[in-house]
């Protein structure tokens, strides 16, 4: 599970979190890991989130690293998951 994402103030808003998304689930995937979560915030359209409130990664980044939504606990909290190999595309709920 992917928890936190640091980003230092000068680089925020530059995009690198995807890059560093990617190279997590490639690091799972070395070690033939079938998945990995994450719990993102999601907020609505158009408002600035707070490096405070965005630790746990921003939705939209997750879903440009190939992630997929496969719940959303609270309105502004989806639960994601990426999958490798034999398992990626399949659904597990």
């Amino acid at each position: 599970m992917i928890s936190c994402l640091y980003v230092s103030a000068p680089h925020r808003r530059s995009r690198l979190h995807i890059p560093m998304i990617h190279a997590a689930c490639d690091f799972a995937a070395g070690y033939d890991l079938r998945a990995v979560d994450a719990y993102p915030v999601d907020p609505p359209e158009g408002k600035h989130v707070g490096a405070d409130n965005a630790m746990t990664g921003i939705a939209s980044a997750f879903r440009a690293a190939g992630f997929t939504e496969l719940a959303r606990p609270k309105p502004d909290r989806p639960m994601m998951r990426r999958e490798f190999g034999s398992t990626a595309n399949k659904t597990l709920k």
